[in-house]
C-alpha cells in the first residue's frame, strides 16, 4: 500500500503553498527601512573610506611621479682590485668618446689625456666609472698647444693670392724684412701665448714697375733711382720721375739725369736748351765728349777758309753779326795771318787833321765823328792844303780818315800745293794709329803747342816714318822731340767701327775701320762746331789721302804752287817725272796743300 504523503503546513492539501500575502508585506516593509536605515547610517562611512582608498592610490600616482631616486655616490661603488696609475698625453685639440658613450672635445690650446688603469681598462668594467676618471683636457705650457698659423688678412696660404699685401713686409705689424709675410698663432691656456714670425713667399716680393718710359739708366736723361726708392716697397709699385737731386721720399721714384728736367711727361732739356748724345747744353753751347763747349758758327769766308765762330774766340777777336752773315772782330786796324778785311766793318775813334799852310794864310783842319758800335764804315773830314810855287799859292782838298780801333775781319787765305817728297812704296805697314799727322814744318827743337802730342811724318831722305812727341825742355819750353821711327803697325790692327760718317765718337784722333784690311778708315774728329764727329781720315799715313790703305790720286791740274783750299794739310798723291830722255824716271811724291 502506498505511503500517504504528509504536506508541510506551509501548504495546502493540494500542495501549492499558502498565502500569508499580509505577512510577506510587513516583512518586506521591514527589510527595507533596516536597509534604508544601514544605508543612512553607514553612507558616510563608505564613501569616506572608498576616498581614502582613491587618495591612497593618488599619492602612490603622485609619489612614483615626483620622489627623487637617490643614487649610491661612485665612490661607493668600487671595483676591488682596478685603480687610477697615471694620464697618458695624447695630442693637443683631440676629442674622446667612452665605450660608456660619453665623450669631450678638447680646444686646440689643450692637450686631451687618458686614464691608465691598473689592471689595463678595468675602469670600463663598471659602468659607473666617472667620466672625469677616464678622459680630460688639460692646459699647459710645457705642452705647445697652439692654434694654426694665422695671417691678418684672414686668407688662407694654401689659396692663390695669399699672402696678401698687407701681410707682406712694411704692412706687416710688427713689419718683416722685404719678401717675407707675417703669421701669428695662439698657444696654451696657462699661461696663454702667442707666437708671431715671417715666412718668405714669392707673392711678397714687390717690384717696381715701368709705366711706359724708361727705367733707371735705361734712357738718355733717365738717372739713377733715389736712394732707398726702390726697398720696403708696401706693392708693387710703378716708376714716378723728378728732377736730379729731388728725391722726395715716393717709392720707386727715378731721377732725370744731370742737365735733365721732369717736365711731368718726360725726362728733356730746360726750356731752350739744346739736346746733345748725352747731356742738354745751355742755349750757345753743344755737347763735345760729354761736356759742354761753345757753339762753333761758320763765320763768312772768302777764297780758302772755313773759320768760325770758335776760331774767333781762340784768337783773341769777338764775333760780330753784320746781318748778313758773321764775322770776327779784333783789337788794332789789321787783321791776323788767316783772316782778312771785311769791307769797312770796325770801330773809330775820332781822328784830326790839319794843314800849315804856306800862303801867308792860316792853316786848316778837321776832326772826325767815331763810332763805338759795330758799323760797316770809315769817318772821314776833308781839309785844305795850300802850298806855293813859283806860280803863286795853290790849294787842294785832302781826307782825313777816323782811327780804326777794331777791324773786322773774315775768313780766307791763300791755299798752294807744295811738294812733300817721294812717298814711300806703297805698303800697308806702317800705319801708327795713335799719331796724327804732323804739321808743316815739324822739326826736332821746334815750339808744340800741347805737351804729350805725338804725331807722325815721312822721312825722304831715310824713307821711313818719324814720329815726334811734344815735350818740355828744361827752360819750360814746348818742343819738338824725335820720338821713334819705323811705325810699323799692320792696318788690320785698326778696330772696325761701329758708327758712320758724322755720328759722336768720344776720343780726338781714334780711327777705325769700315772694311778689311784698313781700306776705309775714318778718323773721330772736332767739326766746324768742336764736336767730336767721325769723319774720314783725309791725311796719310799708310800713305793715303782720303782712306788708308788705298791709293789716292791727286785731281787734274794740281801743280807746284798751285791754289789749293780749303782744308790746309790735305794731301794727295801725283806722279813726277824728272828729266833725262825716254820720258825721263816717274816717281810718286806727296803733294801737301798749305794755306797762309
Amino acid at each position: 500500500m502506498p505511503i500517504p504523503i504528509k504536506h508541510p503546513k506551509l501548504t495546502n492539501k493540494n500542495g501549492q503553498p499558502r498565502q500569508r500575502r499580509g505577512q510577506h508585506t510587513l516583512e518586506y516593509i521591514i527589510l527595507m527601512v533596516l536597509v534604508m536605515a544601514g544605508i543612512i547610517v553607514g553612507g558616510p562611512y563608505a564613501i569616506r573610506s572608498w576616498n581614502a582608498q582613491m587618495k591612497g592610490w593618488e599619492d602612490s600616482v603622485v609619489d612614483s611621479m615626483t620622489d627623487p631616486l637617490v643614487e649610491a655616490p661612485p665612490t661607493s661603488v668600487n671595483i676591488p682590485g682596478c685603480d687610477l696609475d697615471h694620464w697618458a698625453d695624447q695630442n693637443c685639440g683631440l676629442g674622446y668618446t667612452s665605450p660608456f658613450g660619453d665623450s669631450i672635445s678638447c680646444p686646440e690650446q689643450r692637450k686631451l689625456q687618458l686614464a691608465v688603469y691598473v689592471p689595463n681598462n678595468c675602469q670600463f668594467n663598471n659602468p659607473y666609472t666617472p667620466f672625469n676618471e677616464i678622459a680630460q683636457c688639460v692646459a699647459d705650457s710645457s705642452f705647445d698647444c697652439c692654434t694654426p698659423w694665422a695671417l691678418a688678412s684672414g686668407c688662407d696660404t694654401a689659396d692663390p693670392g695669399c699672402p696678401q699685401a698687407s701681410d707682406c713686409g712694411v704692412n706687416a705689424v710688427p713689419t718683416c724684412p722685404d719678401g717675407q709675410y707675417r703669421h701669428t698663432r695662439d698657444c696654451d691656456e696657462i699661461p696663454a701665448e702667442t707666437e708671431s714670425g715671417c715666412v718668405a713667399d714669392p707673392d711678397c716680393d714687390f717690384t717696381c714697375n715701368s709705366i711706359g718710359l724708361p727705367g733707371p739708366n735705361g734712357a738718355i736723361g733717365y738717372g739713377d733711382i733715389c736712394p732707398g726708392s726702390n726697398t720696403s716697397l708696401p706693392d708693387d709699385t710703378n716708376y714716378s720721375y723728378t728732377d736730379p737731386g729731388n728725391c722726395t721720399g715716393t717709392k720707386c721714384q727715378i731721377q732725370c739725369s744731370p742737365t735733365f728736367t721732369w717736365n711731368g711727361t718726360t725726362c728733356s732739356c730746360p726750356l731752350g736748351w739744346n739736346m746733345g748724345a748725352t747731356i742738354c747744353c745751355p742755349s750757345g753751347s753743344a755737347e763735345v765728349g760729354g761736356v759742354c763747349v761753345p757753339v762753333c758758327s761758320p763765320l763768312i769766308n772768302v777764297g780758302v777758309g772755313n773759320k768760325t765762330s770758335c776760331d774767333c774766340e781762340d784768337e783773341g777777336g769777338t764775333v760780330v753779326n753784320t746781318g748778313s752773315g758773321l764775322i770776327c772782330g779784333f783789337t788794332g786796324n789789321s787783321c791776323p795771318v788767316g783772316w782778312k778785311p771785311h769791307n769797312n766793318w770796325s770801330l773809330t775813334s775820332a781822328n784830326t787833321c790839319s794843314d800849315n799852310g804856306w800862303c801867308g794864310g792860316g792853316g786848316d783842319n778837321c776832326t772826325t765823328s767815331f763810332h763805338t758800335i759795330w758799323a760797316n764804315t770809315i769817318e772821314t773830314c776833308n781839309y785844305a792844303h795850300h802850298y806855293t810855287d813859283l806860280l803863286g799859292c795853290h790849294g787842294s782838298a785832302r781826307t782825313c780818315s777816323a782811327n780804326t780801333t777794331s777791324i773786322g775781319c773774315h775768313g780766307g787765305g791763300i791755299g798752294q800745293w807744295v811738294d812733300n817728297g817721294e812717298a814711300l812704296p806703297f805698303e800697308c805697314n806702317t800705319f801708327c794709329g795713335s799719331y796724327s799727322l804732323c804739321p808743316s814744318g815739324t822739326r826736332v827743337g821746334n815750339s808744340c803747342p800741347t805737351a804729350g802730342t805725338r804725331c807722325i811724318t815721312y822721312n825722304t831722305n831715310r824713307r821711313q816714318w818719324d814720329t815726334y812727341a811734344c815735350n818740355t825742355d828744361r827752360l819750360g819750353r814746348l818742343q819738338w822731340r824725335a820720338n821713334s821711327s819705323n811705325c810699323n803697325i799692320d792696318c788690320n790692327s785698326i778696330p772696325a767701327c761701329t758708327a758712320s760718317v758724322g755720328s759722336s765718337c768720344t776720343t780726338q784722333g781714334e780711327f777705325c775701320s769700315t772694311a778689311s784690311g784698313g781700306s776705309r778708315v775714318n778718323q773721330c774728329q772736332q767739326d766746324n762746331r768742336r764736336r767730336l764727329r767721325w769723319q774720314p781720315f783725309n791725311q796719310a799715313s799708310c800713305y793715303d789721302i782720303t782712306a788708308i790703305c788705298s791709293t789716292a790720286t791727286c785731281p787734274g791740274g794740281t801743280r807746284i804752287g798751285g791754289n789749293c783750299g780749303p782744308i790746309d794739310g790735305i794731301q794727295c798723291r801725283m806722279t813726277v817725272r824728272r828729266g833725262g830722255f825716254g820720258g825721263g824716271i816717274r816717281t810718286e811724291h806727296i803733294y801737301e796743300c798749305q794755306i797762309w
